[in-house]
């Protein structure tokens, strides 16, 4: 037996990102601005000072990474996160 569904979308419906409240920058921003502000920071500086959970800051430090906004320079016990292109 098989069954065929069909879901239809509101017309007014909008594409939001669910875990990013809209009136807060958004998480990737606030790291940005951290990290340009605080210059070879260290990843659990990042965490301390913008209370992102580890493995969300994780994933988007990797993010800004291969989008080439960010890169990590030094060893990986000293070195720390720098803005590329400024």
């Amino acid at each position: 037996m098989q069954f065929i569904s069909r879901l239809l979308i509101h017309p007014n419906f909008k594409n939001e990102p669910l875990n990013e409240p809209l009136n807060e920058p958004l998480k990737s921003d606030q790291i940005f601005e951290f990290i340009k502000l605080n210059p070879n920071c260290k990843r659990k500086d990042i965490e301390k000072n913008t209370k992102i959970p580890l493995g969300t800051l994780k994933r988007y430090l990797q993010e800004l990474i291969e989008n080439g906004k960010i890169k990590k320079e030094g060893s990986k016990k000293t070195g720390g996160y720098v803005i590329l292109g400024e």
